[in-house]
């Protein structure tokens, strides 16, 4: 049967919970509800800001240097979605190594769309990532990231 999901409903679920205490990031697609998706990422907005879960360690702003595959499989906490798309890139390499050289590039071709919230700005996520070399970092916050199913 159908079931109606509103923001109190939402507070209820183990999904809400763990975003609340900072276990899970936040990531979100345009066909959700604006309303469930300011109670989700105005909870995650203050988790982040007590240091709490994830957030404790969490580098997707603040940035990091990738030196191994290793560090970003058991060292590094950033958004999985920038995870994934880490990984995917480096799987390409099969020399083992991290050079970032074409990530850039590799971002751009998996134009993952997006819109930013509150600017409601239409962009791709590759616009939204600072690299110098082997730095990176997401410029955006997660809960202000909303992608676009394809």
């Amino acid at each position: 049967a159908p079931v109606f999901l509103d923001a109190d409903i939402l507070k209820e679920t183990v999904n809400f919970q763990l975003l609340e205490l900072g276990w899970v990031y936040p990531t979100f697609y345009s066909q959700l509800f604006y309303d469930l998706r300011d109670v989700m990422a105005d909870a995650t907005g203050t988790v982040r800001a007590e240091g709490l879960g994830v957030w404790a360690q969490d580098c997707t702003n603040t940035g990091f240097t990738l030196e191994s595959r290793e560090q970003l499989t058991t060292k590094l906490i950033i958004l999985p979605k920038l995870f994934r798309r880490l990984a995917d890139y480096l799987a390409l390499d099969d020399s083992g190594g991290v050079d970032l050289g074409g990530f850039r590039a590799f971002l751009e071709a998996k134009a993952d769309r997006l819109f930013t919230v509150p600017a409601g700005q239409a962009t791709l996520l590759d616009t939204l990532v600072e690299q110098d070399g082997q730095d990176l970092r997401l410029t955006l916050p997660p809960e202000q990231l909303v992608f676009i199913e394809k």
